[in-house]
């Protein structure tokens, strides 16, 4: 009777250790059912957008050449597939003691450099002036010698400082294509 009763006792534990160890009649009744990810879209570029990218501006490697970053004439920035305009500058002859300051507008500027004037289009300014003496004393970069902004018309004549004798005056105008 001892092996029987061992006998049984010996199954059932078999049978119930065998029961933790089965499977699920469903291996994947847990599972959650397979989720679609939409479509990436094919970008050109790796993923560039066209429309503003500076480095893949209008087409792959179409760079813009972004100047006076992080200053109050950051210029140059793509927009709508294209770079923005530019400043360009000129720098006059010193104006002998006595004779008038020169009439001049951001239309003849740019023409100067085959370019057109885009009023209000480099960081909202058509342009600046500014006096320089042996190259110092006017920049777009140092907020100690910043120019004079000036935001009216492309033809309107550019407001120009005083010089005093000897010294350079430097203009400066929005261009663009």
């Amino acid at each position: 009777m001892y092996n029987r009763a061992y006998f049984i006792l010996s199954f059932c534990v078999v049978s119930m250790l065998g029961a933790c160890e089965r499977s699920s009649p469903c291996a994947d009744c847990l599972a959650e059912e397979p989720v679609e990810e939409p479509a990436v879209p094919d970008l050109p570029c790796d993923g560039a957008d066209l429309e503003v990218d500076d480095l893949n501006c209008g087409a792959c490697g179409a760079a813009c050449s972004v100047t006076y970053v992080d200053t109050p004439y950051e210029v140059g920035h793509c927009s709508e597939g294209q770079c923005g305009p530019r400043w360009y500058a000129q720098t006059l002859d010193p104006i002998p003691e006595g004779h008038p300051l020169p009439e001049l507008n951001c239309e003849e500027v740019c023409a100067n450099v085959s370019l057109t004037c885009v009023a209000q289009g480099c960081s909202g300014k058509t342009g600046y002036s500014c006096v320089t003496a042996f190259g110092t004393g006017c920049s777009l970069t140092d907020e100690y010698f910043y120019p004079a902004n000036w935001e009216g018309a492309c033809a309107d004549d550019i407001p120009l400082p005083d010089p005093d004798p000897g010294v350079n005056l430097k203009i400066g105008c929005c261009c663009g294509q």
